[in-house]
Order: C-alpha cells, then structure tokens, then sequence
C-alpha cells in the first residue's frame, strides 16, 4: 500500500474527526504505531478517543484461564506500547467465530423464530 496513512489520519484531524479506532491485527500492529505516532506528533491525546481491539479466537486460551488473563494484560501492554500511550478510550473484546458456525447459528434463530 503506497498511500500516506499518517498524512491522511493528520488531515482528518484538521477536519474534525476526534475518535480513531485501531486494533493489533490490523497491518500486524502497524496501524496502531502509525496513529499512536500521529497523535503524540499533533499533540492532542487528550482531545482525541483511542479505541483498540484484543481478539480471541475459538482455539486459542479464554479469559476464564490464568494463562487467557495473563495474555490479555500482555496483549493490551503491547498495544500501548505501540501506540505510545498510557490508556486506551475505549478497549473492545472480540471474538472470533469461523463462519460456518456463524452461518449455522443465523440459520437456527431463523429457524427457531
């Protein structure tokens, strides 16, 4: 991708945008450097929402586990790290679901309504 990301999140803020939402797996944590990097240049942490993303997938550890928790707290640490802050606005828990099976349990509220 040739397209200047930290130009463009720049001019967004010149425009009013106010709320950036990134995540780990987006660009392998790329992404995170690039608006953490944009946002401390600019200045203004305090008057922009940073919201971020830990994701689980079916096969990896929940958070019910010691190990699960202790991946999230590292997980979480290394987002902050590239994002060269000390908190997050707002920080999502998601979870991965393989599409057949999300397919399957659509078909069945369909079919249970």
């Amino acid at each position: 991708m040739n397209a200047d990301i930290p130009g463009l999140l720049r001019r967004a803020y010149e425009l009013g945008i106010r709320h950036y939402d990134t995540a780990a797996g987006y660009q392998q944590g790329r992404n995170e450097e690039m608006v953490g990097q944009v946002i401390k240049d600019l200045g203004v942490r305090e008057k922009v929402t940073i919201a971020t993303k830990e994701a689980v997938r079916d096969h990896d550890r929940q958070l019910n586990t010691a190990d699960g928790k202790a991946r999230f707290i590292d997980n979480t640490e290394k987002s902050l790290k590239r994002l060269q802050m000390d908190h997050v606005d707002i920080l999502f828990y998601t979870r991965w679901i393989p599409w057949k099976t999300r397919t399957r349990k659509a078909r069945w509220k369909l079919c249970a309504r």
